[in-house]
């Protein structure tokens, strides 16, 4: 988990669960045909405002 700053109250966010019914939030590149870089994504939310942001846990992937 990393600090991540609320951009609207600036206060610290608290790390938070989509539910999807599996579970999981995936990220993917769009490619054509079956190989896909797919990586897991840590949500962010703000107890203030209630914004909430995505960050890619393998942001790498899609360089």
């Amino acid at each position: 988990m990393e600090d991540r700053e609320c951009i609207n109250c600036k206060i610290q966010m608290k790390e938070a669960w989509i539910n999807t019914g599996a579970g999981v939030l995936i990220l993917e590149q769009p490619i054509k045909g079956f190989k896909r870089k797919a990586c897991g994504v840590t949500t962010y939310v703000c107890s203030s405002c209630g914004h909430v942001e995505f960050v890619a846990e393998n942001k790498e992937l899609f360089k």
